[in-house]
């Protein structure tokens, strides 16, 4: 910019009120425009496009609520990872794995419904030269084929229309079914990652080909799934599945305006080694 036109503008931010109001514009509306990246170490950058993005960076990256989760377990060379929202867990993943000298050769598929993180996923996979690795997918995970209502929520809680509050802000999406993910990335999957919001019920009800494809599954449950029945439905679905259950982790309960009580939490469950023995097998 040509130093005349610095100079009215640089006037104009020694107003505090005009700085303070230029910031929040930019908080608000152009978030992403300030290029806010974090960088990993070894060559990797984390993008924070929005406010909200802080929140999984922070459960993922300094609160690395992922961790305990695979110390029993390898980190996977191949994942589906539905619900990805911003990508973070993927690419939390490879950077787990460059500090242990593993090769970046992995395979993941990214599936999420909300339009607002498709350009920002795409955005971490160029920033961090995964272009060959990741693959992402908008869709949403349901029982039902064909479209359905899904409701943009704030905070990681975008979900199905039929587990959010009508008013809010909904779009027509494209369910992914099954074969749409198999085709997509072949298994088998070392992990499938599932944090979409209500529709797990839905994913152990609908998607058997996958599941059968998967030696683990990191599973984060909520209790206002259609099913009804909360985790312990969750639990049973997936072990009628051929999945044992290694680790249960329950969040705190949260008691709604209405007097809803809600709940969620995650199961690290792992394919009965009968079955993959069938599976290797066949």
């Amino acid at each position: 910019m040509m130093s005349w036109l610095k100079a009215p503008l640089r006037l104009a931010l020694d107003s505090g009120f005009f700085r303070n109001r230029v910031a929040f514009e930019l908080r608000q509306r152009h978030y992403q425009d300030l290029g806010i990246s974090v960088p990993l170490g070894h060559g990797l950058q984390c993008p924070i496009v929005s406010t909200d993005y802080w929140y999984s960076f922070s459960e993922i990256f300094l609160l690395n609520e992922y961790s305990s989760l695979f110390h029993d377990i390898p980190l996977p060379d191949r994942w589906l990872d539905l619900g990805c929202h911003a990508g973070f867990f993927s690419l939390w993943v490879v950077w787990q794995r460059a500090q242990l000298g593993l090769p970046k050769n992995c395979q993941a598929l990214l599936v999420d419904a909300d339009s607002r993180v498709q350009n920002s996923v795409k955005n971490l996979i160029a920033a961090n030269q995964l272009e060959t690795q990741f693959r992402f997918r908008p869709g949403a995970i349901s029982e039902q084929p064909g479209e359905l209502l899904f409701a943009e929520q704030s905070c990681m809680s975008s979900s199905a229309a039929d587990f959010a509050n009508p008013t809010l802000n909904s779009r027509s999406v494209r369910v992914l079914e099954a074969g749409d993910l198999l085709r997509e990335l072949p298994g088998p999957y070392d992990v499938v990652k599932l944090d979409v919001e209500g529709s797990e019920y839905d994913f152990l009800k609908a998607y058997q080909p996958v599941l059968d494809a998967a030696n683990y599954l990191l599973l984060e449950w909520h209790s206002w799934h259609k099913g009804g029945g909360g985790g312990p439905q969750i639990k049973a679905l997936a072990e009628d599945a051929g999945f044992d259950c290694m680790v249960d982790q329950s969040k705190a309960e949260v008691i709604t305006d209405e007097g809803k009580r809600l709940n969620c939490g995650v199961f690290l469950l792992r394919r009965r080694a009968k079955v993959r023995a069938q599976v290797s097998a066949a």
